[in-house]
């Protein structure tokens, strides 16, 4: 595990093998950044760790937004109760692979986690008028079939990999 990509590590104790949630703030109609403040609020998340922020943004043109400094920020939540470990993140513009392989061992050393889920939102041909459907993308057989156990629908993405697609 790389460790000076990490900062202000606290103590998480899980019952059982959590899942991550991930989310990055730039993405098609703010959904990520949406679900992940609905969740961390909803579920009374608990700030535990930071992926620093030197080695993959950079810091000299950082947007100011109502007189403020908006920096990039990489951050992790647990929920411990309900083995949750929620993950936002403005998207790194240098250092992908260091990056991801940061995430990852948080992840999967200091967490353990057992599933790993990502919220991105992508722009679809839909008309206003149509009723908004959440659509969802499984890289495994048995979790294509879980999806649909929860009613929702699959898709076949295929165009331009993000983030997310390079992580799963």
């Amino acid at each position: 595990m790389v460790k000076e990509v990490f900062r202000h590590f606290g103590e998480v104790k899980f019952q059982n093998p959590p899942s991550v949630i991930i989310g990055w703030k730039e993405d098609v109609g703010n959904l990520a950044p949406g679900v992940i403040d609905y969740l961390n609020k909803k579920l009374r998340s608990r700030y535990f760790c930071q992926i620093t922020p030197g080695s993959f943004f950079p810091i000299e043109g950082v947007p100011v937004r109502e007189n403020v400094i908006d920096f990039p920020e990489s951050k992790f939540f647990a929920i411990e109760e309900k083995d949750l470990v929620i993950f936002k993140s403005n998207s790194p513009s240098r250092n992908w692979w260091k990056f991801l392989n940061a995430l990852l061992d948080v992840a999967q050393h200091y967490c353990r986690v057992k599933e790993l889920y990502t919220v991105n939102g992508i722009p679809s041909p839909t008309p206003h008028t149509q009723t908004r459907r959440v659509l969802t993308v499984a890289n495994h057989p048995k979790f294509k079939k879980e999806i649909r156990d929860f009613g929702l629908l699959g898709m076949e993405f295929q165009g331009e990999p993000a983030l997310s697609s390079f992580l799963l």
